[in-house]
């Protein structure tokens, strides 16, 4: 998807050689970090920075392993169901009121996960 169509959910991944790669959606950069060689041609230890956009404060990006992530909430992204960044546990904890959800850890954000997400729209089937 052209990533200039909704860049307030687009991401990058750099790389260790300087490139940098453009997704989508939350969901499509982790997705694609998780299987860079698959997606990027490029084996994980290539991957310098995963960064996403901060739900909260547009236009500022968060290192996404450092993130954490809004699921099951009632946002919808370019591509549909969607994790949602937040800088910290405040800012977690405020998407959740307005929007419902939980909230998880990068190391919580597993492929599993994110098929589930992908097929049913919610993080467990």
């Amino acid at each position: 998807m052209d990533t200039s169509l909704h860049p307030e959910w687009a991401g990058i991944i750099e790389l260790a050689s300087g490139a940098q790669h453009y997704t989508c959606s939350v969901r499509c950069t982790l997705a694609t970090a998780l299987h860079s060689e698959k997606f990027l041609g490029v084996a994980p230890d290539q991957i310098r920075k995963v960064r996403v956009p901060d739900y909260l404060h547009p236009g500022t990006l968060l290192d996404a392993p450092k993130a954490l992530f809004v699921v099951d909430s009632d946002v919808r992204g370019p591509m549909g169901a969607e994790l949602i960044p937040a800088a910290n546990e405040a800012d977690a904890q405020t998407i959740t009121t307005r929007h419902g959800g939980r909230t998880l850890h990068h190391a919580d954000v597993t492929p599993p996960l994110l098929m589930a997400i992908k097929q049913h729209g919610k993080s467990t089937p």
